[in-house]
């Protein structure tokens, strides 16, 4: 990933706008990738969570064929399960 290709503008603009309330997560993250997260917010005089979101941006946008995979997957599992249902009843 081409920390250049980042938008630092949006990038800082994520979090805490008035009136927009963010959705939230808690979770674990490497002792690697912390580092280059806060690394990438000094270069871009941002934060974490600014960079954190600028990456994930960056991945849906350039991939978004994963999401469409997981898509059709969650559709074949919740027919698969549907018909073992009907099997049992």
């Amino acid at each position: 990933m081409n920390p250049e290709t980042m938008d630092p503008d949006n990038m800082s603009k994520q979090q805490g706008s008035r009136g927009h309330k963010a959705m939230r997560i808690n979770m674990a993250i490497s002792d690697l990738n912390y580092q280059y997260a806060k690394d990438l917010a000094k270069y871009y005089d941002s934060n974490v969570t600014a960079i954190v979101n600028g990456i994930i941006d960056l991945y849906r946008r350039n991939h978004p064929e994963i999401l469409a995979d997981a898509i059709r997957y969650h559709q074949n599992r919740q027919e698969l399960i549907g018909k073992e249902k009907e099997a049992d009843t």
